[in-house]
C-alpha cells in the first residue's frame, strides 16, 4: 500500500514536469507567432519621382540682357524681362489600404528627396577698348522652388525654396559659376482626414511641381549679360505606411490565454 501511493506520487510529480515542459513549448510558439505577426503590423508602399535637368539652352531659362551706360536695361526685340520661371511636374501613385488585410488604426505618408542647383553668370563690356576703360560686371540668382501635393485626397502643399547666388568682376570679360545641393524631407499632416479616406482600391495621387527662375540682378553699364539655370534636378521616394493593431495587444491576449491553460492544467493535476 505504501508502495502503491508512492508511486502515485512520482507518476503525479512526471506528469506535472511533461506538462510544464509542454507548456514551455506552448508558450514558445505562441510567443514565435506573435512575434510574427508583429512584423507584419505595419505595411509600407514607396515609389520614386523624378524631375530632370532643365535643358540650359531653354530660353526661359537662358537669360541675357544688355544695359546703357547709366545701367538701364535694354530689352531684347521682343520686349521680354530678364526674370524667366520655367515650371515642371511629375504625378505618381500608391495603393490605397486593403482592409482585406485587416484594421487599419493609423496612416502616415512622408518623402524624401535630393536637389541640385547651379548658378551661372558671364559679362562681356561691349564699348570700345580704345576709348574707354573696359569693366565687366554681373551677378544673377539661381531659384529652385519643390512643391509636394497629396492631390487625392486633396491636402495642402509642402514647399520648399532654395537659391544660389553668383557674381563675377573683372576687365573685358568675367564668367562665374557657384553650385549647390541639399535634402527636402517632409511629412504630410493627415489631421484633416479619416481613415477612411486611405481604404479603397483607388490609387494614392502625388504631384510634384518644380518652378526654376533665372534672375540676373546685375548687369555692368554697356555689359553684355547672361544668366543660366542649370543642373537643376529634384528627386526622390515618397512613402504610405498603414498601422494595424498594436501587436502588443495580441501578446498579452495570447500570454492570458497562456496563463488560464496552464492554471487549469495545475489544477486537474493537483
Amino acid at each position: 500500500m505504501i508502495q502503491e501511493v508512492i508511486l502515485q506520487v512520482k507518476n503525479n510529480r512526471l506528469d506535472q514536469m511533461n506538462i510544464k515542459k509542454m507548456m514551455a513549448g506552448w508558450g514558445i510558439i505562441t510567443l514565435t507567432s506573435l512575434t510574427m505577426s508583429a512584423q507584419a503590423s505595419v505595411i509600407t508602399y514607396s515609389t520614386t519621382f523624378n524631375i530632370a535637368d532643365h535643358d540650359p539652352l531653354d530660353p526661359l531659362i537662358d537669360t541675357i540682357e544688355t544695359r546703357d551706360e547709366d545701367g538701364n536695361l535694354i530689352l531684347d526685340a521682343d520686349g521680354n524681362p530678364y526674370l524667366r520661371k520655367v515650371k515642371d511636374s511629375v504625378t505618381v501613385s500608391l495603393d490605397r489600404f486593403d482592409d482585406s488585410l485587416g484594421t487599419l488604426n493609423a496612416v502616415e505618408i512622408w518623402f524624401e528627396s535630393t536637389w541640385n542647383l547651379t548658378s551661372s553668370v558671364t559679362s562681356f563690356d561691349t564699348r570700345d577698348p580704345n576709348n574707354w576703360i573696359p569693366r565687366a560686371s554681373a551677378a544673377g540668382r539661381s531659384i529652385s522652388h519643390q512643391s509636394a501635393r497629396l492631390i487625392d485626397p486633396f491636402r495642402d502643399i509642402q514647399n520648399n525654396k532654395e537659391v544660389i547666388k553668383t557674381s563675377c568682376n573683372d576687365l573685358e570679360s568675367c564668367v562665374a559659376t557657384d553650385t549647390g545641393s541639399g535634402d527636402f524631407n517632409d511629412s504630410f499632416d493627415l489631421s484633416g482626414f479619416t481613415l477612411t479616406d486611405f481604404i479603397g482600391t483607388d490609387s494614392l495621387d502625388f504631384r510634384f511641381i518644380r518652378t526654376l527662375t533665372s534672375d540676373l540682378t546685375r548687369c555692368g553699364p554697356r555689359d553684355w549679360c547672361g544668366h543660366t539655370n542649370s543642373n537643376n534636378a529634384w528627386g526622390g521616394t515618397v512613402y504610405v505606411s498603414y498601422h494595424l493593431p498594436e501587436p502588443s495587444t495580441l501578446l498579452l491576449l495570447g500570454l492570458g490565454f497562456l496563463g488560464l491553460g496552464a492554471t487549469k492544467l495545475r489544477t486537474r493535476f493537483l
